[in-house]
């Protein structure tokens, strides 16, 4: 999309809410040799990622051994003023849910800058770690011109919509390779007699964990 357009676009949707920037993400796992498409919607004030993975066959690095990648898929609402993070999956029918304020903004912003989409995008990172990744630094390329501090996955907080991220120790990388503006895009929310979980089993994908609330019902 012509970038004069996109920006006019964006000034009026706060004015006209049946406007929606999708963005398009191409997640990319080059030692496992896969790519998947993701999606982030993003409205004046709230953005919606769609994480949708397959299951997948996956070649190993010995004797041809073949793994099988799960299917992984949820849907994460953030809202740009409250900074609140509000996330939902399926499992066995029934929805779980979590929500969460995100209050930690330690992003470095540096002078490198590049251009994704057409549009310049500067250089960002901090320092991140978790249950499946050692402690390593993540870097964020984000657009000043597209002005909503999103992102795909729990990347938000920066000065502008985040078109890429790469990590200093792993070689997953997301970079957006289409935007465009929708009509009518209707964000999906919780709905009736959904299951709440803490927020690090909603993250960690516990299963077990799910099933047991399940049988709680």
């Amino acid at each position: 999309m012509n970038k004069l357009i996109l920006l006019v676009l964006l000034t009026l949707s706060n004015y006209c809410f049946s406007q929606t920037l999708k963005i398009t993400y191409l997640y990319n796992m080059p030692k496992l040799k896969m790519t998947d498409s993701l999606f982030l919607y993003s409205s004046a004030d709230s953005s919606q990622f769609i994480f949708d993975i397959k299951e997948k066959k996956i070649a190993l690095d010995f004797d041809d051994a073949q793994g099988v990648r799960h299917a992984n898929k949820f849907t994460l609402n953030y809202n740009f003023k409250t900074r609140k993070y509000y996330q939902f999956k399926k499992f066995k029918g029934r929805v779980f849910y979590t929500n969460w304020i995100e209050s930690d903004n330690n992003w470095t912003i540096t002078n490198e800058k590049d251009s994704i989409l057409g549009f310049k995008v500067v250089k960002a990172y901090k320092e991140i770690e978790s249950k499946y990744l050692v402690r390593q630094k993540v870097y964020a390329w984000f657009a000043p011109d597209i002005p909503v501090s999103t992102g795909p996955l729990y990347f938000t907080q920066l000065p502008g919509l985040i078109l890429k991220i790469t990590y200093e120790k792993n070689s997953l990388t997301i970079v957006a390779i289409n935007n465009e503006y929708i009509y009518n895009h209707i964000f999906i929310s919780e709905p009736e007699n959904s299951i709440f979980v803490e927020k690090d089993i909603m993250l960690d994908n516990d299963e077990v964990e799910m099933n047991k609330r399940l049988k709680e019902k």
